[in-house]
């Protein structure tokens, strides 16, 4: 009975908030030529805001019973479609896919959980001889996950987390004009690899818990697949292994929820319970994210350097509206080879911020629609070189993103959702003085929580 709860808790998330309102002031002005000096009646008082209750008892993360469900880079809970298009150039950008993890505690501190992925990507693009690729990539994979809660006081707890799966994975590059394949997008030198086998990924972040449901953390990464690449050549598997640190946060519900009380509210402004979209209302999504990994791979000198620092947030100044902020820097090298054995440098720089606001739509108690605006800016380095070329532009980005997702806050704090997603440069010149505008349209999950 307790996997049929675990799974029937786990089919439940999905989306979003929002609406405004205003108070008027009271007067009590007395009006001379009304009897006994009686206030006019258009201007009675309107009845008081019901005050904030209290922060109900809450079960303590790791309890049995409880579903977690966390968000993380390099093994995230997220899904998404997107397509992107450039004003002046031939490149595309296709991507389809999502990851679906869950954690249940069996009994106190131990939990048993499940990790399922499937991506599609379809990206033509231009290498450092100026030759238009295109890369086409799947990839599925799946595994049964091990966690350990250690609580470290009411604030702090250390999770641990063992995957252990299976995937498959292929990739295969085409050229679609120029000369050659060059691009850093092979770690082994092939146009054509796949991989099948065993692979398992150790996560163990620090947690802060700064309110019940919702938790957020870092810590260290260690990932490996144990399957050779298909396509390599004799003597290389081009296993990788990937080693770093990455950002967390999620939130948890069920297990045993302390009873409510059942008493009638007693007046009107009976001080009511604190909601998503209330004034004062601070918001954290998978907007903010961070990691920094590396990968190697057996038996050839390629390699993948990723960093991010991602920070954003949402604050409520009013009832149902809400500015925010997402600032980010990030940096990223691939070294690959092509079919001829050339060495390809790839790298990616860049850094800026984007100032939003929101708007809060409540729909039901758990059901609510959220869309957010921002504008950013901020510049972007891009540079590859393959056998003496050299393909680089440094751009100079103003651009708007509008989402618009539908929230379903599955637990106090705790929220996930997802909606259409528009992305649009409005500015996009090199220093050449060349404009390429991107443009994307999709839809992406959102996954958040509030205090």
């Amino acid at each position: 009975m307790k996997l049929v709860r675990f799974i029937c808790s786990a089919i439940l998330p999905l989306s979003t908030l929002l609406a405004a309102s205003a108070a008027h002031a009271q007067d009590h002005s007395i009006i001379p030529d009304q009897p006994y000096g009686l206030p006019d009646a258009r201007l009675e008082a309107e009845t008081p805001k019901a005050p904030v209750a209290p922060e109900p008892p809450a079960p303590r993360f790791g309890e049995r019973g409880e579903v977690v469900l966390a968000a993380a880079s390099g093994g995230a809970n997220g899904a998404g479609i997107s397509y992107e298009s450039f004003s002046g150039s031939s490149a595309t950008y296709l991507s389809a896919g999502g990851e679906v993890g869950l954690d249940y505690f069996l009994v106190d501190h131990f939990s048993l959980g499940f990790d399922v992925s499937a991506n599609y990507s379809n990206s033509v693009g231009y290498g450092a001889d100026s030759s238009l690729v295109s890369t086409k990539s799947t990839s599925f994979s799946g595994g049964v996950r091990f966690g350990a809660d250690l609580p470290l006081g009411d604030t702090f707890s250390f999770y641990p987390r063992l995957t252990l799966g299976i995937l498959e994975t292929h990739q295969d590059e085409s050229l679609v004009s120029g000369q050659s394949l060059s691009v850093a997008a092979s770690a082994v030198g092939a146009s054509e690899t796949s991989q099948v086998g065993p692979w398992m990924n150790l996560f163990a972040p620090l947690l802060v818990h700064p309110t019940p449901h919702f938790f957020l953390g870092a810590g260290p990464r260690v990932s490996r697949t144990f399957a050779n690449t298909i396509g390599a050549a004799p003597g290389v598997s081009g296993q990788p292994t990937t080693l770093g640190a990455s950002f967390v946060f999620g939130g948890y519900w069920g297990g045993d929820e302390p009873v409510a009380s059942t008493e009638p509210p007693t007046s009107r402004t009976e001080a009511r319970a604190r909601r998503f979209g209330d004034q004062g209302t601070f918001v954290i999504t998978n907007d903010t994210d961070g990691y920094a990994l590396s990968t190697g791979y057996a038996g050839t000198s390629a390699s993948n350097l990723n960093i991010l620092v991602e920070p954003g947030f949402d604050y409520f100044v009013t009832d149902h509206f809400s500015i925010g902020l997402d600032l980010w820097a990030m940096h990223s090298k691939s070294v690959g080879f092509d079919a001829s054995g050339n060495q390809i440098m790839y790298s990616s720089t860049g850094f800026g911020f984007a100032p939003r606001f929101g708007f809060d739509v409540p729909i039901t108690d758990a059901l609510s629609w959220y869309p957010r605006a921002s504008i950013g800016l901020g510049p972007l380095n891009q540079d590859e070189t393959s056998n003496g070329a050299e393909n680089q532009h440094t751009y100079t980005r103003l651009f708007v993103n509008l989402e618009a997702p539908l929230l379903v806050h599955v637990a106090r704090h705790f929220f996930v959702g997802a909606g259409p997603t528009v992305y649009h440069e409005l500015s996009s010149t090199d220093q050449n003085d060349v404009s390429n505008q991107a443009t994307q349209f999709g839809a992406s999950a959102l996954v958040g929580g509030w205090l």
